[in-house]
């Protein structure tokens, strides 16, 4: 007699239906990781009557979400996560690149970087609400599109069956996260950078001087010294986030992926932390930071596009900004004089 197939060994969908039956709260990331199989390849096992896999005409899907009504806007960031319940209006979506607007709220999307698009078209589909999943060349989640109250269910159903592929079973391409780079030693002096650094115009000038001279922002910050960066602890970050929330500074927060940033303006109303998760909320609005994911945070003086500006920076081990805090409006002196003391308060030892 033949022993029964390992759990490895069955088609993917069953090892899913397994995993689920043992623990019904297990949400698909979470599967993703236990199986250790890229997301993406997850929901495309899930295809049939209650999963549709989606064309590739992104940016006619993207224009599409301006008809139906109230959505919940989902995307998973590697410092935690950034959900808005909002109705898109203004949707701007070209090859490669789009930008969808609505109260409060700025979707700017890297479409290059998007591999796979999934409709779940009925509730009740295990770990995977009713609406739109995107995913990124590696398989991991680039944004959700989730149904809510105040959605038009008829015009989501119409806008899946435009955009249902041809092909159903096909596999949707992912590809391993590039081994990031090893940090080199400075090729400019810290003089030179501090010059450079004050010849700054915009943000597109910034980037060009990290690739000009090799450097990640992390080492950037370092070499260019507190007059223009200044690093401060996590809980510096909280402290600077609890005293906007007392004072009702409005806030420009974006915190994204590597396929899509979620920009979010408002007061926040409400900050909790629990452990190392701190959670800020407002009506309609969520975001959930992992402080534990924040290998370093800094307070950044620089020039943008819309002038001179004062930034909080979180960055990963490899340098990597995943979220900056900054003020809706650039010249709010509480916003000044709040992270010049946070900065002084919270030294990183």
């Amino acid at each position: 007699m033949q022993p029964p197939p390992s759990s490895s060994a069955l088609p993917l969908q069953h090892q899913l239906a397994v995993l689920w039956a043992a623990d019904p709260g297990l949400t698909l990331p979470e599967a993703a990781a236990r199986l250790q199989r890229p997301e993406a390849l997850l929901m495309a096992a899930r295809v049939g009557a209650d999963v549709v896999r989606l064309d590739d005409d992104l940016p006619g899907l993207l224009r599409g979400l301006a008809d139906l009504g109230t959505l919940t806007l989902h995307v998973d960031c590697r410092v935690g996560l950034h959900r808005k319940v909002v109705a898109l209006r203004d949707i701007g979506a070209a090859e490669i690149t789009a930008i969808c607007r609505g109260e409060q709220t700025e979707l700017r999307l890297l479409l290059s970087r998007w591999a796979a698009g999934f409709a779940v078209c009925t509730p009740g589909v295990p770990a995977s609400p009713m609406g739109l999943h995107f995913y990124d060349r590696h398989g991991d989640s680039a944004l959700r599109v989730l149904l809510s109250v105040g959605s038009d269910r008829a015009a989501f159903a119409r806008l899946v069956a435009k955009h249902r592929a041809a092909d159903q079973k096909a596999t949707p391409p992912t590809e391993a996260l590039p081994t990031p780079p090893v940090e080199q030693l400075p090729q400019i002096s810290a003089a030179q950078l501090r010059v450079e650094w004050q010849e700054l115009r915009d943000a597109r000038d910034f980037f060009r001087l990290l690739q000009r001279h090799n450097l990640s922002r992390a080492q950037c910050y370092r070499l260019v010294g507190e007059t223009f960066a200044e690093p401060i602890s996590v809980a510096g970050v909280v402290h600077a986030l609890e005293r906007c929330a007392a004072d009702a500074v409005p806030l420009s927060l974006a915190v994204g992926n590597r396929a899509a940033i979620h920009v979010h303006q408002g007061v926040i109303e409400c900050i909790s932390q629990v452990g190392a998760v701190c959670a800020l909320t407002d009506p309609g609005h969520t975001l959930l930071l992992h402080l534990d994911r924040v290998h370093s945070a800094w307070v950044v003086h620089k020039v943008g596009l819309e002038g001179a500006q004062t930034t909080i920076e979180l960055l990963t081990a490899h340098g990597d900004v995943v979220g900056t805090i900054r003020p809706a409006d650039l010249n709010d002196w509480r916003w000044r004089r709040l992270t010049t003391h946070t900065a002084l308060r919270h030294k990183v030892a």
